[in-house]
């Protein structure tokens, strides 16, 4: 994972996610398949057809089959979270992350997050693996053919052969979203963890096909959360949007939970005050 100094990054979400981040003392990263926006992760379809161009014509019906299952595990197993690096306030972001107009922007230092996430993967080395982080590249093309899978059919024993840790697959978006100015971070499944559990509910005559199913039907958890204590917070906005009485509880709540003590500064955004 990328270690960077002391730069801040900013993300916008709703109250809801507010309460359970300052209650809880939690973020999550989410699974990649379970994303709002259909074309997040594109590039890995992209991929995906790119691979199966030369053989798809070879393969059999059932082989071909077993390959597309295998290429959608690969996809579950990713888990990815996104700040944006802008500071200023922006319009838009409120718009699209605050739509009841009473969400909150969090800023937070990028080392922060980075420690914390690295937490989590040191007290469970053996499930989380992989953690990364990185600017989201906006339409830079990728070399699709340094990464060509060689092999004709995937090898459940071969874990390795399939790896495409190392592809920019989720740091990778379409233009149109530059606005964002995105940083992200991301984590992976440990895959022969989730193998071994398979294995286990598969009969002698059950075969590779049937290992595929199993993988592809596992019960892969929709979120990942890791720790993010309230003092970690350096300072969260409410909506510029929010009606008057919102703002009282807004800054009631805050008081409560005694934000100036742990050097949090709130306050709602005056991103539409008049000067």
């Amino acid at each position: 994972m990328e270690k960077n100094n002391q730069e801040y990054l900013c993300k916008y979400m709703t109250f809801e996610q507010f309460l359970d981040l300052i209650e809880l003392e939690r973020l999550y990263l989410t699974n990649i398949t379970i994303w709002d926006d259909c074309y997040e992760g594109y590039e890995i379809e992209k991929f995906q057809e790119y691979n199966l161009s030369d053989t798809k014509n070879k393969l059999s019906k059932e082989s071909l089959e077993k390959l597309k299952l295998w290429n959608e595990v690969k996809k579950k197993l990713y888990y990815a979270q996104s700040w944006t690096k802008l500071i200023d306030e922006s319009d838009a972001m409120w718009r699209i992350y605050s739509p009841q107009k009473t969400g909150v922007r969090i800023k937070v230092k990028k080392d922060n997050i980075i420690s914390a996430i690295l937490e989590l993967i040191d007290s469970e080395k053996d499930i989380y693996l992989d953690p990364c982080s990185g600017d989201i590249e906006y339409e830079k093309p990728i070399d699709y053919e340094a990464f060509r899978l060689t092999d004709s059919e995937p090898k459940e024993t071969s874990i390795k052969a399939y790896n495409i840790s190392e592809m920019p697959l989720i740091y990778s978006k379409r233009k149109a979203f530059i606005h964002e100015e995105e940083y992200r971070f991301s984590i992976k499944l440990n895959l022969s963890k989730i193998v071994a559990q398979v294995c286990e509910k598969v009969t002698d005559d059950g075969g590779g096909a049937e290992n595929m199913k199993n993988l592809y039907n596992y019960d892969y958890p929709k979120v990942i959360h890791y720790k993010m204590e309230n003092d970690l917070i350096s300072e969260v906005l409410l909506d510029p949007r929010a009606p008057k009485y919102f703002e009282e509880a807004f800054i009631e709540y805050c008081n409560k939970r005694k934000f100036t003590d742990k050097n949090i500064v709130y306050k709602k955004s005056d991103l539409y005050t008049k000067e």
